[in-house]
């Protein structure tokens, strides 16, 4: 058998319910105000607490993609 570096992405999706200002555009995030800087966060603090909570649920070999790391080769000299 051959050691070999592979790259480990996992994509997760979580559920989140907030309230937001009336007019909240998060495709507009370079242009949004206090109000919506603080729901944009309230956000993702709400969704990674979701995923910490169980991660099981959410990090799983069905949301995994792997690919070999062909920039960076495992080298047998280092400790990994």
């Amino acid at each position: 058998m051959a050691k070999k570096a592979f790259l480990v992405t996992f994509e997760v999706t979580t559920r989140v319910v907030a309230d937001v200002p009336e007019e909240f555009n998060l495709s507009n995030y370079n242009l949004i105000t206090k109000k919506d800087a603080q729901a944009f966060d309230t956000i993702i603090k709400q969704a990674r607490d979701n995923i910490l909570e169980v991660p099981e649920y959410y990090i799983y070999g069905d949301n995994a993609e792997i690919t070999e790391d062909i920039e960076c080769l495992y080298d047998s000299n280092t400790e990994e």
